[in-house]
């Protein structure tokens, strides 16, 4: 497996099977859905939060993104839904012009090295 993201939710699965946090006893394909479904949804409130920009237009992104792709689907919306005060508070070297291009970059590796490796995971 060449997917670090999807590897270091397996790993988290074994070490809490181990640790007796997970019911041996359960169905692992339910323990795995639930596993990778927390790490997507946690990935994109992590983007969220750091760019202050919509989750709900994140969400509709990374359902009709296509693997790979250099394009962007609602990239518009994203970026629309944006509060740079709010960046800028947190991030005071913060430039406006530089902000949608680098929103933009991040959100299209973690669309590629972790959105899209999760959702390989949960299919």
């Amino acid at each position: 497996m060449n997917k670090p993201a999807a590897k270091s939710v397996y790993e988290r699965i074994l070490n809490d099977i181990d640790e007796g946090k997970i019911d041996t006893q359960k169905d692992i394909l339910a323990v795995k859905r639930r596993y990778f479904t927390n790490a997507y949804k946690s990935t994109i409130e992590n983007l969220s939060s750091t760019w202050f920009v919509n989750e709900d237009q994140l969400h509709l992104s990374a359902i009709q993104y296509v693997p790979g792709s250099d394009t962007i689907p609602n990239i518009g919306a994203i970026l629309d839904s944006k509060h740079f005060d709010k960046y800028k508070e947190v991030n005071p070297d913060a430039k406006p012009l530089k902000y949608g291009p680098q929103t933009k970059r991040e959100w299209l590796q973690v669309l590629n090295e972790e959105i899209v490796p999760y959702g390989d995971e949960l299919r």
